[in-house]
């Protein structure tokens, strides 16, 4: 039997949690696209679809720095403030914005994700 350190098992967890971090970012994230679909078809107000956004940056935010994910916590810690700092005023601008923010960090999950797969 092998026996791995402790610091190697801390290790594989938190590379399992950064997998399945990334995988649940990116689930997450169709689902949002999902949305802003129905935001154009004008079946989602802008305050609905904003605040869509909002959750989804700040979950993001949160969980990023934990698993190791820098640059996605950067980014989605600068959505997450763009957001807090338009929340009652929910303009197509805004959002649109917020939708750059989104396609920035859509590559950087898709980068981490590869890079976490050839762990």
């Amino acid at each position: 039997m092998v026996d791995i350190s402790r610091e190697q098992r801390m290790q594989a967890i938190i590379v399992k949690a950064r997998r399945m971090f990334l995988q649940d970012a990116l689930e997450r994230e169709a689902a949002l696209r999902a949305d802003m679909v129905l935001w154009n078809r004008q079946q989602l107000s802008n305050q609905q679809i904003g605040e869509h956004m909002y959750l989804y940056v700040h979950t993001l935010k949160g969980v990023a720095q934990t698993v190791g994910c820098d640059q996605v916590h950067q980014l989605s810690e600068a959505a997450d403030s763009y957001s807090i700092r338009h929340q009652n005023d929910w303009t197509e601008e805004v959002i649109q914005e917020l939708r750059q923010y989104l396609d920035q960090l859509h590559i950087e999950l898709q980068r981490e994700l590869g890079h976490a797969e050839a762990l």
